[in-house]
């Protein structure tokens, strides 16, 4: 696209009827690149269905990963732009009919500003965490024989920082009548024989998995909390964002995030 044409097709996002949306199987969230040219995290959108397809296909003939073209409404789509603050996706590489184009996310929709507001009562975002998390489990889960094993530590290093450095809403079900306290941790079935302690690295994530569920309340913990406190018997660790890219923390694995960055 020329300046004129990405200025134009802009403009008309507002009103775009449809729109398709690059998802990986592997993370449950949009396909994201680092465009290191530009700096930026870039997730992959297009007007058209077979384009977006053809655009699928490319990447899982190169192994880079299986990915599947998701419709949206406009509705949906403000939604899903709005979600790119919250995973740390930074761009939108748009393909069109007239070509291609990259915008900032900031070019096309506003971040709300918590900033006026008290520290407490500003929602709980790790958007660092989260980028980091779908770069590295895009590459480890791929089960490709010729992935970069040295960049895979790089990813798995810088994921495991912000991991150390986050804080976590973690539900529990508070099942108290009057007087009388009953409070239960809820846990994730993984499959039939693994059971894990959910966590969410912020507030979209957390409200996916309550979906309107009023017993459910969610407490804040710092990762120094995760290392010390104690686990339902039977199960293996916790688990970061379920619905989403599904980071597994077992005891042995927040023991060793906590002694390469004390």
């Amino acid at each position: 696209m020329n300046e004129t044409q990405k200025a134009e097709f802009l403009k008309s996002l507002p009103t775009l009827e449809e729109a398709y949306i690059l998802y990986s199987h592997l993370t449950h969230v949009p396909y994201t690149v680092y465009n290191e040219e530009s700096g930026e995290d870039e997730a992959f959108l297009f007007t058209n269905l077979e384009t977006a397809k053809a655009k699928a296909m490319e990447l899982a003939e190169k192994k880079i990963q299986p990915t599947i073209a998701i419709k949206t409404n406009q509705k949906e789509l403000i939604m899903i732009v709005s979600s790119f603050f919250v995973y740390g996706i930074t761009a939108m590489h748009w393909t069109t009919d007239e070509g291609e184009a990259v915008y900032k996310v900031r070019e096309v929709i506003k971040r709300p500003d918590f900033s006026n507001l008290p520290e407490q009562q500003r929602p709980l975002e790790n958007p660092s965490l989260q980028i980091s998390m779908i770069y590295y489990m895009q590459e480890l889960r791929r089960k490709d024989p010729t992935t970069d094993v040295k960049h895979l530590q790089e990813l798995d290093e810088e994921m495991s920082a912000n991991i150390k450095r986050a804080k976590y809403l973690l539900p529990i079900a508070d099942k108290s009548e009057g007087d009388q306290k009953n409070i239960q941790q809820i846990l994730f079935r993984l499959n039939e024989t693994t059971s894990l302690v959910p966590l969410f690295s912020d507030g979209m994530e957390y409200q996916r998995f309550k979906a309107g569920k009023e017993e459910v309340k969610a407490i804040i913990v710092t990762f120094e909390q995760l290392a010390t406190m104690e686990i339902p018997q039977g199960t293996n660790g916790y688990i970061v964002n379920p619905g989403g890219v599904g980071v597994t923390l077992t005891k042995d694995y927040i023991q060793k995030i906590h002694e390469m960055f004390e």
